[in-house]
């Protein structure tokens, strides 16, 4: 993870380009994180959870169904 001030940021976008395509790039203003940039390519943390979490037929629709009827 790469940190770097928007100032830079704006002054060095090329590099800063090029080096997103390897780690996580956060931009801070006066300290403060305002953005992270990942690659692309980069798994989701909900992609890395598929296959470790096991299938238990739970979807959105019987979620849906579930929170009116709890009503």
């Amino acid at each position: 993870m790469l940190k770097v001030s928007a100032s830079d940021f704006k002054k060095n976008i090329d590099k800063y380009l090029t080096a997103m395509m390897k780690e996580e790039v956060i931009i801070t203003q006066s300290g403060v994180s305002i953005a992270k940039i990942v690659p692309a390519e980069k798994e989701s943390n909900v992609e890395k959870l598929k296959g470790i979490i096991p299938d238990d037929g739970f979807t959105v629709e019987k979620a849906k169904k579930q929170r009116l009827t709890d009503r």
